[in-house]
């Protein structure tokens, strides 16, 4: 059964405009199978062996040659551990206000 992809309303673009994410920092798949190491780049693109890609799924897709959810593909490395995309995703989804219903 295919999983429709959900949207969070976040950008890769948006974790590097809070500082979670810095352009140029290292991404490493997560996944043993298809090892593969990028780049974030300018305006939260993922640049993979020269090329540049939209969204970290997107860029995800070309290491794995099918659909493939790029936040829990890869993490970026740190010093002592790597960071999964999703985890920064959820840090930074948790540190927003929450939406206020209107007024009725």
């Amino acid at each position: 059964t295919r999983r429709t992809p959900k949207f969070y309303g976040i950008r890769l673009e948006e974790l590097v405009a809070a500082g979670l994410v810095s352009i140029g920092d290292t991404i490493v798949s997560m996944q043993v199978l298809y090892p593969a190491t990028a780049t974030v780049g300018v305006g939260g693109t993922v640049i993979l062996d020269g090329r540049s890609y939209p969204t970290p799924s997107a860029a995800a897709v070309a290491v794995r040659g099918k659909e493939t959810n790029g936040w829990d593909f890869w993490a970026v490395r740190g010093t002592t551990a790597s960071h999964r995309l999703s985890a920064i995703r959820k840090r930074y989804q948790d540190s927003l206000p929450a939406e206020v219903p209107p007024l009725s």
